[in-house]
């Protein structure tokens, strides 16, 4: 008896951490799986937070489709703020359940010019990227990202976090700036000019034309394919720009 007394305290400053409307999501199980529809005003903007899994297909509507189960699904908000839209995992708890529940969004959009991640899910671009400029994000999210790019430029910038980075296609000019943990694979992707800059642990794969600058700043290596005209390595790291073919 005197061990629950014990408890007892710490189950409400427990329940009390979590806000009134999931209050009691820990005492939930998941449900069946189900899909939700839902629309939203303009966005070209997207940011994926907590472990919910993105994919993001081109349409020419702003539709986003929600698969989870049917007790949580209201826990997966979708919001849109100045074109951004954002996404979230609010239900509490997400650990005490088995890691084989998804939450999943697909989203259609037009075009894509910004994707920012906070989160452990998975983000997949199930079609080109073909806007002129875009910029990804990366803010300690932990899982893995695939990019299929078409466009003249992109900026690819891991600022924190241990993700895996995957990246098809081509960029005219390519920018990737690593400062986490992650592995950053732009192998298979086809550039002109890349401006790299690794200032992680890990190691960095890219792949140039005509240009290349390997800024190494930390202890991970660049590799690099391709026969660039020219190739610069700047920093003082202890890491190394390689040749890998």
């Amino acid at each position: 008896m005197a061990d629950i007394r014990k408890l007892i305290p710490v189950v409400c400053i427990f329940l009390s951490s979590c806000n009134k409307d999931h209050m009691f999501d820990c005492f939930k199980g998941t449900g069946h799986d189900v899909t939700e529809n839902r629309y939203e005003p303009y966005f070209n903007r997207i940011k994926a937070s907590n472990n919910v899994d993105v994919e993001i297909y081109p349409g020419h509507d702003f539709k986003i489709e929600i698969t989870c189960g049917d007790k949580l699904i209201d826990g997966i908000t979708t919001t849109v703020k100045d074109s951004m839209l954002y996404i979230r995992n609010e239900n509490k708890c997400n650990w005490v359940r088995s890691f084989e529940n998804k939450f999943t969004a697909r989203v259609w959009l037009p075009e894509i010019t910004e994707l920012t991640a906070n989160g452990s899910g998975n983000l997949t671009f199930k079609d080109t990227i073909r806007h002129d400029a875009f910029t990804y994000n990366n803010w300690g999210a932990s899982g893995t990202v695939t990019f299929l790019f078409n466009t003249p430029s992109a900026h690819i910038n891991i600022h924190t976090g241990p993700g895996d980075f995957k990246m098809y296609g081509y960029v005219g000019v390519h920018y990737l700036y690593n400062n986490g943990n992650g592995r950053m694979d732009a192998s298979q992707l086809n550039t002109d000019i890349t401006f790299t800059e690794n200032k992680g642990a890990n190691n960095q794969y890219v792949r140039a034309k005509n240009f290349l600058s390997a800024k190494i700043s930390y202890v991970g290596d660049v590799y690099y394919f391709g026969n660039p005209a020219e190739v610069e390595k700047l920093g003082e790291g202890s890491g190394h720009l390689i040749k890998a073919d």
